[in-house]
């Protein structure tokens, strides 16, 4: 709930009764603070029904949106006093975290793409099996052509529906202005007429290799270098770009915009002269990297958060030599709690993004990944998330 007065939010108890179709509703006051969760007695604010919206609840601004299954309601205990440390210490052990509803339509749960060809199209084919509808793919990764494949296979197999697939593609930095051909290779290649989330994938532009074709990547050549080995800028205004992008997604080539790894100078701009807004940014985000301050600054502003490399990407080394320390997955925080809950280490470190309502995409081209992620994910406890917020180090595996 945001408080209409002074502008702060809270986090609001809900307690509602599935026959009634009711909610009872608790502001919680600030007093600690867990994983983000502000915790302490609630203070009771009114009784509102599902589907309506309401701004005279004591300054406060609440909405029940939507019905809730109910395979997804908890018991909830609900207090008329102030608890003690002991009864607050209990709550805390016992609440488990589920994730908000994302944005409109998108899986919070996905298969990244990068890797090699044919493992990629193998894992495409058995995420799809399993029931996984989110993949992220990219023109530098040089496999959206073995997706697309993979996809239609799945379709003439009947496994899915095209409009079953969410798809994200990308705009790579040497082709800031080729943005129609490069939409236009990526629908080629994914053989699909639309593309449900398009992405600016970096903040910086650069020139091609000599000789390459116009809107297309070579992952083997992504950009043109210098005598030192550096890629060659190529300046082009970010709000031209962003203009190109609304264009296309007026033309229906494309069904949302967002952009990857944008930090929060370049959103800022963004936001203040973008016609449409901004619906993801996608950064690498995981304990060790947990990127707190820009999350929040995306979730204030209605902006889903993808995490790429959401398991710290284990075989590869930190890029910029900020710590060195064990693969996310052999970190005994990790395998103790995956023990707990006799779980792997990879569904727990995917459940803690999970937790924050932030969207996974770890790759497809692992076989045994593609099981784990496409298995029933671990309800973490509040302390639980608390201790692998814990693990940050400034880690970072993507450049």
């Amino acid at each position: 709930s945001k408080n209409l007065a002074t502008g702060e939010w809270h986090h609001v108890a809900v307690v509602y009764d599935a026959s009634a179709r009711t909610a009872e509703l608790f502001v919680m006051g600030v007093r600690e603070e867990v994983h983000g969760f502000h915790l302490a007695w609630p203070v009771r604010l009114t009784t509102v029904s599902v589907g309506e919206q309401r701004e005279d609840c004591a300054g406060a601004e609440v909405a029940m949106e939507r019905r809730f299954p109910e395979d997804q309601l908890k018991q909830v205990r609900v207090y008329n006093r102030a608890l003690s440390k002991a009864e607050i210490a209990e709550v805390i052990r016992e609440t488990r975290v589920t994730p908000l509803a994302p944005l409109e339509d998108l899986p919070l749960v996905g298969m990244g793409t990068a890797g090699m060809p044919s493992l990629v199209k193998a894992g495409v084919a058995a995420g799809l099996r399993a029931g996984l509808r989110h993949l992220d793919c990219s023109p530098a990764y040089g496999t959206e052509r073995v997706v697309g494949a993979a996809l239609q296979e799945a379709i003439a197999e009947g496994v899915v529906r095209r409009e079953d697939v969410w798809i994200t593609s990308g705009l790579w930095s040497t082709c800031w202005r080729e943005v129609e051909l490069s939409v236009a290779a990526s629908l080629e290649d994914l053989q699909t007429d639309y593309i449900d989330l398009y992405l600016i994938q970096c903040n910086h532009s650069f020139k091609a290799p000599k000789g390459s074709v116009a809107g297309r990547v070579d992952p083997t050549r992504p950009f043109r270098l210098d005598d030192n080995g550096n890629p060659v800028p190529r300046p082009v205004p970010l709000l031209e770009v962003w203009r190109a992008l609304e264009r296309i997604q007026h033309k229906g080539l494309v069904r949302h915009i967002g952009v990857s790894n944008f930090g929060e100078t370049s959103m800022r701009t963004l936001l203040k002269h973008a016609v449409t807004p901004l619906y993801c940014n996608q950064i690498e985000r995981h304990p060790y990297l947990t990127n707190r301050s820009l999350v929040n600054f995306c979730k204030d502003r209605g902006i889903q958060v993808v995490a790429s490399a959401p398991l710290g990407a284990p075989h590869k080394k930190d890029v910029y030599g900020v710590c060195d320390e064990l693969p996310l997955t052999s970190h005994p925080t990790v395998v103790a709690t995956a023990q707990a809950h006799n779980t792997t280490a990879a569904r727990v470190i995917l459940a803690w993004n999970l937790a924050s309502s932030v969207a996974v995409i770890p790759t497809a081209d692992d076989p045994a990944l593609v099981e784990d992620v496409a298995s029933p994910m671990p309800a973490l406890s509040l302390l639980e998330l608390a201790a692998l917020d814990g693990l940050e180090c400034g880690l970072r595996t993507t450049g």
